[in-house]
């Protein structure tokens, strides 16, 4: 899952919140309040723990583990904790290279020879701050026409899906680009070198030295696990529907856990339970090819200035929705897990937490003013981003809401934009990458690049099939298996978009397309070429 820092989320929540005095302010009321939609006897829930400095603040439940038998949420249900995980793999790993086994700096070629050679090493270091340049899997399986939970998966799939990819989203240590791939590669590192499996080294290691009895990793989705919560989404009538993991791949989630286990967990961590080189390691944030420090460390994001740092990481599989984190200013940690899809469990991490700890409240934003609207086009890449406004809120094509700062500033999840007019803006994520936009002038498609097009391409990486069509008006559609129809774009050049991705054009000598690379979130420039 993708990971949203507080401090953005606040400025979500933050509009029109108004804030209690230190006088009146009851926390478990304002947690209570936090999570009153998720605590009726219809609808799946959440539990939550909050504990500062070795005490225990809150721990409760709301809402129902199990629909059909009404069994209801307690803080010793147990869910799968999604990409949270992570981070005791990234565990695993230090602590074999603290062990002398293993070195972060290390080729993953070593102990993965299967790996293509992509002519430049690739460190287990990058891997642990996604840095490395591998491929999503999950995008990879979803241009197949099996998206996740839809097909069957395990670690050794997932492993021959990795070494059909013959190229890297980028050069290793470049950019900064989140993959669940890493995290399988380093699960299958730590197996080959302990020559245990993940279960039974983070079980020695980790889970029994200090009392997290609850937790263990999914090695069979099928298997019967007491007191686990089902978990839920919504179809397209709004009712709920059981939404399970259908797969066994385990690393980069698939950790089966509750909140109280949690907190020991992070306990461990406040306390340096094992040692101050490895919480250095573990909190040591990459730093890219150019010097650049980005925010994610070894399977954790450390963001905030001091008086407000924060250590966490969020997490998704399937109905599972998950959030941890650790405050280490206020000794201050937080768990929360749910059963529900939609449950958005880094707005509920918000709230709880400014409840516990005011001081770490986000600052009051002024009236929202709406950003200019339209497609815009980089000028690096040729990504499109489309804003449109409606009832006073601006959101991008993919739902996502674009917010008002201070200063003309904007904010995009975790990046923030800075228009210059209403033409063109700058681009800043959470790395201090910096990407310039303009406004695309929607140009049509010429009519002989749509019917040099048209036809079926190929990828050998992806094992799919890219139908391109004419479309209305002398447009052009694209489709994968199991997929619907989408409309292509021009953007610039030899760059074509459609909502999913884009698209970039390989020509020959004569200006005739030989190849299509085609990127989807997570995974750039996958080739298609002409079938026939």
């Amino acid at each position: 899952m993708r990971y949203v820092p507080l401090t953005a989320l606040g400025l979500i929540l933050a509009l029109g919140s108004g804030e209690a005095s230190a006088q009146t302010r009851d926390p478990a009321a304002e947690t209570d309040a936090a999570f009153a939609r998720w605590s009726g006897d219809g609808t799946p829930g959440c539990a939550v723990a909050v504990e500062r400095d070795g005490r225990t603040l809150l721990s409760r439940g709301y809402g129902m583990a199990n629909l059909e038998h009404g069994v209801r949420v307690t803080d010793q249900t147990v869910s799968e904790a999604g990409s949270v995980a992570k981070q005791f793999v990234a565990a695993g790993i230090v602590m074999l290279a603290l062990d002398g086994r293993l070195s972060l700096d290390d080729d993953v070629h070593l102990y993965v020879p299967e790996l293509p050679d992509y002519g430049a090493p690739i460190t287990l270091r990058q891997m642990l701050n996604h840095t490395s340049g591998l491929r999503d899997w999950g995008s990879m399986v979803a241009l197949e026409g099996w998206p996740r939970g839809q097909r069957y998966m395990t670690n050794a799939r997932v492993l021959d899906v990795i070494v059909r990819q013959s190229a890297l989203n980028n050069v290793p240590g470049a950019e900064f680009i989140y993959s669940n791939s890493n995290y399988n590669l380093l699960t299958i590192v730590l197996e080959r070198v302990s020559g245990q499996s993940l279960q039974a080294f983070t079980q020695a290691r980790i889970f029994e030295p200090l009392g997290m009895s609850h937790t263990l990793w999914r090695y069979d989705y099928a298997a019967v696990v007491p007191g686990r919560a089902t978990a839920y989404g919504r179809d397209g009538s709004g009712r709920w529907r059981a939404d399970m993991p259908l797969e066994d791949a385990h690393g980069n989630g698939g950790l089966l856990t509750t909140v109280g286990d949690l907190l020991i967990w992070t306990r461990a961590l406040d306390e340096g339970r094992f040692g101050p080189a490895f919480m250095a390691e573990m909190l040591q944030q990459g730093v890219l090819n150019d010097g650049t420090t980005i925010s994610y460390a070894s399977g954790l994001f450390v963001s905030g200035e001091p008086g407000r740092r924060e250590v966490s990481h969020s997490g998704s599989t399937a109905g599972y929705r998950a959030w941890l984190g650790v405050y280490p200013d206020q000794h201050l940690s937080l768990a929360i897990l749910c059963n529900a899809a939609d449950a958005n469990t880094g707005a509920l991490a918000l709230r709880t937490v400014t409840a516990f700890a005011p001081e770490l409240a986000p600052p009051v934003l002024p009236p929202v003013v709406l950003p200019p609207t339209g497609d815009f086009v980089s000028d690096e890449t040729g990504e499109l981003l489309a804003i449109a406004a409606a009832d006073g809120v601006a959101r991008t094509a993919d739902g996502r809401i674009v917010i008002a700062g201070e200063g003309g500033r904007f904010t995009l999840g975790e990046d923030v934009l800075i228009f210059d007019g209403p033409d063109r803006f700058e681009r800043t994520d959470a790395q201090g990458r910096r990407i310039r936009y303009h406004r695309a002038a929607a140009p049509a498609l010429a009519a002989e690049t749509v019917a040099s097009l048209i036809g079926d391409w190929r990828s050998d990486e992806a094992l799919s099939t890219a139908a391109l069509r004419a479309g209305d008006q002398g447009g052009l559609t694209i489709q994968f298996p199991n997929t619907r129809v989408q409309a292509v774009t021009a953007t610039r050049g030899e760059t074509l978009a459609f909502p999913q991705g884009e698209i970039v054009i390989d020509r020959d000598a004569n200006g005739m397309p030989v190849a299509l690379r085609i990127t989807v979130d997570r995974s750039r420039g996958i080739v298609f070429r002409r079938v026939g």
